[in-house]
Protein backbone atom coordinates (compact mmCIF):
# COMPACT_ATOMS: atom_id res chain seq x y z
CA UNK A 1 0.00 0.00 0.00
CA UNK A 2 2.77 2.36 0.69
CA UNK A 3 4.57 1.96 -3.19
CA UNK A 4 0.89 3.55 -4.04
CA UNK A 5 1.39 6.72 -1.67
CA UNK A 6 4.92 7.35 -3.01
CA UNK A 7 3.37 6.98 -6.55
CA UNK A 8 0.60 8.86 -5.71
CA UNK A 9 2.72 11.80 -4.16
CA UNK A 10 4.82 12.04 -7.57
CA UNK A 11 1.26 12.10 -9.30
CA UNK A 12 0.57 14.70 -7.74
CA UNK A 13 3.82 16.69 -8.39
CA UNK A 14 4.38 15.98 -11.84
CA UNK A 15 0.43 17.04 -12.60
CA UNK A 16 0.56 19.87 -10.38
CA UNK A 17 3.17 20.93 -13.19
CA UNK A 18 1.40 20.27 -16.13
CA UNK A 19 -1.92 21.50 -18.50
CA UNK A 20 -3.38 18.51 -17.43
CA UNK A 21 -6.67 19.17 -15.55
CA UNK A 22 -7.67 15.62 -14.80
CA UNK A 23 -5.84 12.13 -14.39
CA UNK A 24 -7.55 8.48 -14.35
CA UNK A 25 -5.06 5.93 -14.13
CA UNK A 26 -5.34 1.61 -13.14
CA UNK A 27 -3.84 -1.22 -12.95
CA UNK A 28 -2.64 -4.30 -10.83
CA UNK A 29 -5.99 -3.32 -8.88
CA UNK A 30 -4.86 0.41 -8.05
CA UNK A 31 -7.00 2.78 -9.66
CA UNK A 32 -6.58 6.56 -9.05
CA UNK A 33 -8.16 9.74 -9.93
CA UNK A 34 -6.75 13.18 -9.63
CA UNK A 35 -8.91 16.55 -10.70
CA UNK A 36 -7.31 19.56 -10.33
CA UNK A 37 -8.60 23.24 -10.61
CA UNK A 38 -6.92 26.85 -10.67
CA UNK A 39 -7.70 29.18 -8.25
CA UNK A 40 -9.27 31.99 -8.78
CA UNK A 41 -7.46 34.11 -6.16
CA UNK A 42 -4.34 33.03 -7.18
CA UNK A 43 -4.08 31.72 -10.62
CA UNK A 44 0.23 30.76 -9.68
CA UNK A 45 -1.66 28.44 -6.74
CA UNK A 46 -3.37 24.63 -7.81
CA UNK A 47 -5.58 22.85 -5.43
CA UNK A 48 -6.70 19.51 -5.98
CA UNK A 49 -10.64 19.22 -5.91
CA UNK A 50 -10.92 15.42 -6.37
CA UNK A 51 -8.69 12.76 -4.84
CA UNK A 52 -10.03 9.13 -5.25
CA UNK A 53 -7.22 6.22 -4.28
CA UNK A 54 -8.90 2.35 -4.63
CA UNK A 55 -7.07 -0.13 -4.24
CA UNK A 56 -9.02 -2.79 -4.27
CA UNK A 57 -9.20 -5.55 -6.71
CA UNK A 58 -11.75 -4.33 -9.71
CA UNK A 59 -14.89 -6.03 -8.47
CA UNK A 60 -16.45 -5.11 -12.22
CA UNK A 61 -14.30 -7.90 -13.55
CA UNK A 62 -14.98 -10.36 -10.91
CA UNK A 63 -19.06 -10.43 -11.29
CA UNK A 64 -20.76 -12.93 -9.91
CA UNK A 65 -22.64 -15.60 -11.96
CA UNK A 66 -25.64 -14.32 -10.01
CA UNK A 67 -27.22 -11.31 -11.63
CA UNK A 68 -28.78 -10.74 -8.31
CA UNK A 69 -25.85 -9.70 -6.79
CA UNK A 70 -25.12 -5.87 -6.41
CA UNK A 71 -22.16 -4.00 -5.10
CA UNK A 72 -23.21 -2.02 -2.06
CA UNK A 73 -21.25 1.22 -1.49
CA UNK A 74 -20.90 3.07 1.96
CA UNK A 75 -23.05 6.21 1.96
CA UNK A 76 -20.15 8.24 3.52
CA UNK A 77 -16.65 8.11 4.94
CA UNK A 78 -15.64 6.70 8.22
CA UNK A 79 -14.45 4.04 10.50
CA UNK A 80 -16.67 0.72 9.40
CA UNK A 81 -17.91 -1.42 12.25
CA UNK A 82 -19.65 -4.29 11.99
CA UNK A 83 -21.30 -4.50 15.41
CA UNK A 84 -22.49 -1.71 17.85
CA UNK A 85 -19.63 -2.50 19.90
CA UNK A 86 -17.17 -5.69 20.19
CA UNK A 87 -19.10 -8.08 22.67
CA UNK A 88 -22.03 -7.74 19.81
CA UNK A 89 -22.96 -10.00 16.71
CA UNK A 90 -22.12 -8.55 14.06
CA UNK A 91 -25.33 -7.01 12.08
CA UNK A 92 -24.80 -8.49 8.89
CA UNK A 93 -22.63 -12.06 8.82
CA UNK A 94 -22.20 -13.37 4.47
CA UNK A 95 -24.88 -15.49 4.66
CA UNK A 96 -27.77 -13.79 7.11
CA UNK A 97 -31.27 -12.79 4.98
CA UNK A 98 -32.01 -9.02 5.73
CA UNK A 99 -35.37 -7.08 5.58
CA UNK A 100 -35.63 -3.59 3.95
CA UNK A 101 -34.48 -1.28 6.62
CA UNK A 102 -32.52 -3.57 8.72
CA UNK A 103 -29.09 -2.55 10.06
CA UNK A 104 -25.95 -3.56 8.32
CA UNK A 105 -23.23 -1.60 9.75
CA UNK A 106 -22.09 1.30 11.94
CA UNK A 107 -19.61 4.02 10.02
CA UNK A 108 -18.34 6.52 12.59
CA UNK A 109 -18.17 9.56 10.96
CA UNK A 110 -16.67 12.94 12.89
CA UNK A 111 -17.77 11.31 15.96
CA UNK A 112 -21.63 10.02 14.87
CA UNK A 113 -22.87 6.58 14.65
CA UNK A 114 -24.24 6.43 11.65
CA UNK A 115 -26.52 3.28 10.97
CA UNK A 116 -26.22 1.95 7.48
CA UNK A 117 -29.79 0.01 6.11
CA UNK A 118 -30.00 -2.62 4.03
CA UNK A 119 -31.77 -1.14 0.58
CA UNK A 120 -33.81 -3.86 0.05
CA UNK A 121 -34.60 -7.36 1.38
CA UNK A 122 -31.33 -9.40 0.86
CA UNK A 123 -28.74 -11.68 1.43
CA UNK A 124 -24.80 -10.61 2.73
CA UNK A 125 -23.16 -12.49 0.50
CA UNK A 126 -19.96 -10.82 0.87
CA UNK A 127 -18.06 -8.13 3.53
CA UNK A 128 -15.43 -6.74 1.73
CA UNK A 129 -14.26 -4.57 4.41
CA UNK A 130 -12.55 -5.40 7.69
CA UNK A 131 -14.15 -4.57 11.00
CA UNK A 132 -12.48 -0.93 12.23
CA UNK A 133 -11.36 -0.41 9.20
CA UNK A 134 -11.55 3.45 7.13
CA UNK A 135 -13.98 3.46 4.34
CA UNK A 136 -13.89 6.09 1.69
CA UNK A 137 -17.28 7.12 0.55
CA UNK A 138 -18.24 5.07 -2.67
CA UNK A 139 -16.10 2.50 -1.70
CA UNK A 140 -17.64 -1.19 -2.07
CA UNK A 141 -18.06 -2.89 1.54
CA UNK A 142 -21.09 -5.50 0.47
CA UNK A 143 -21.77 -8.08 -2.03
CA UNK A 144 -26.12 -8.21 -1.39
CA UNK A 145 -28.12 -10.71 -3.39
CA UNK A 146 -31.47 -8.99 -3.85
CA UNK A 147 -34.41 -11.23 -2.40
CA UNK A 148 -37.61 -11.23 -4.64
Amino acid sequence: MEKYFELTSKLIKALENSKINHLDISFEGFALTLDKSISNENPNHTSFKNIDINTENSLENNEEDNENVEIFKAPLLGIFYKAKDPESEAFAEVGKTLKKGDTMCIIEAMKMMNEVKAPYDCKIVECLVQNEEFVEYNKAIFKLEKIC
